[in-house]
């Protein structure tokens, strides 16, 4: 899915470069489009390559590196289209497009390091590890509740 994504991701950037004016707003809302399902394929294999327990650690270094890198790439490809002009500064983003594929290959299976959880009984409850510290299954009773005696 990532391949197909981002391989029509490239073509329709390239395709705006040699397109006349009434061609190129015709392909934008396409362009648009696979950008867009580029972002949501790549957000869902977030969770298919990283294990449960740290899914959230995932999420935030993916969102880190996109954010920044999205407050960053204004910056260098404005110097590199003053520099080196439109034409180069957009057939070099879309090969940068294309230099996800090969990274894509190694997105297979769950990441290493994160095992997955096995229950451990502590106290009578069920609960599990992470990061040293032992989440309970079971929903304590907020502070002021009754607690039934009935079992």
């Amino acid at each position: 899915m990532v391949w197909g994504t981002e391989i029509l991701t490239c073509a329709g950037m390239l395709s705006l470069i040699w397109s006349p004016t009434l061609m190129i707003w015709i392909l934008l809302p396409g362009v648009g489009f696979m950008l867009n399902g580029t972002s949501s394929v790549l957000y869902a294999t977030v969770a298919e390559i990283i294990h449960a327990n740290a899914r959230s650690r995932g999420y935030g270094l993916y969102y880190a590196i996109t954010l920044g890198s999205s407050a960053i790439a204004p910056l260098v490809y404005s110097v590199v289209t003053d520099s080196f002009g439109l034409m180069f500064t957009m057939v070099t983003a879309a090969l940068f497009v294309l230099l996800t594929l090969p990274l894509s290959r190694f997105l297979t299976g769950k990441s290493a390091g994160c095992p997955d959880f096995l229950p451990v009984g502590r106290g009578g409850e069920e609960s599990r590890p992470y990061n040293h510290i032992f989440i309970s299954r079971k929903p304590r009773p907020l502070s002021g509740e009754l607690h039934s005696t009935h079992q």
